[in-house]
Order: structure tokens, then C-alpha cells, then sequence
């Protein structure tokens, strides 16, 4: 056998190892690729069971996920009241949105993790700078002192 005959050789044995070991991973029952083009071929009967099936999703994936979408409501809900301008500075200051952030703070209702998470998003949003929380904070403080 020629040394080029070897390489051949050689080279379907790798190919028969990496279609092996992608079907083991990727495909663990049924219709199986058994070679390259099939492997990504779109028509072949794994492939497409592969691409129907759902993937299956970690808890925090799906705690996010449904989390978002209240979001989304709640925005939609607010933009149909007319509060809008969080994403405007010159109609809503950083400041002005810490300050709110805390008030929601104090609320304590039903509602307020969802409105502490939008406006986080908002300063996140607008890369405000955390450092600005101690002044609200301290702007927070003063008005409760004066009752305010």
C-alpha cells in the first residue's frame, strides 16, 4: 500500500471518527448522518427533527425571559399613560431617575420589583454612573427628615 493510499485511508477513518462523534453528541436516537454532506444537509430527517425540537432551557433562562416580557407590559402600559422620557436626558435627568428609582423604593407595593428593574434599565440604559445613588440617597434622606 502506497504512502498515499495510507493518507486516504487515514482520512476516512477521521471522517467516519468526527460523523461518529458528532451523531453521538448531536443525534443520540434515531436517523443518524453518515457523512459530511449529510451532516449538513437541511433536508436530512435528523437534522430537521433537530431544528424542530426545542432546546431545552436552564430556569434562570426562562426567569428572564418572563420577567422581560412583564417589563415590556408595564412599559407598554406606562407609554399608553403618556409617562415617557426616560430615554431622553434633557426631558428626565439621571439624577431625576435615581431619585424615582428610590421612591419606588419606599412604595413597597406589588409592582415595585418590576418598576425598580425598569429603572435600572433605564440608567443602565443611559450607562449612568452608580456613584450618583449616594446622592439621591442623600436627597432621599432630607426629604424624609422634612416630611416631604
Amino acid at each position: 500500500m502506497s504512502d498515499s493510499d495510507k493518507v486516504e485511508d487515514l482520512l476516512a477513518d477521521l471522517d467516519h471518527a468526527i460523523t461518529a462523534f458528532h451523531a453521538a453528541i448531536c443525534s443520540p436516537k434515531g436517523v443518524v448522518p453518515i457523512s459530511f454532506d449529510e451532516m449538513y444537509d437541511p433536508t436530512h430527517p435528523q437534522i430537521v427533527q433537530d431544528a424542530l425540537r426545542p432546546a431545552k432551557r436552564s430556569s434562570a433562562d426562562l426567569a428572564i425571559d418572563r420577567f422581560a416580557e412583564r417589563m415590556k407590559a408595564k412599559m407598554a402600559r406606562s407609554a399608553a399613560k403618556g409617562r415617557t422620557g426616560w430615554d431622553d436626558p434633557t426631558d428626565m435627568s439621571d439624577a431625576a431617575l435615581m431619585d424615582e428609582f428610590l421612591r419606588h423604593v419606599d412604595k413597597q407595593n406589588e409592582g415595585t420589583w418590576l418598576d425598580l428593574a425598569l429603572f435600572a434599565m433605564f440608567l443602565d440604559h443611559r450607562a449612568a454612573n452608580p456613584a450618583g445613588l449616594a446622592d439621591a440617597q442623600r436627597r432621599r434622606d432630607a426629604r424624609l427628615a422634612d416630611g416631604t
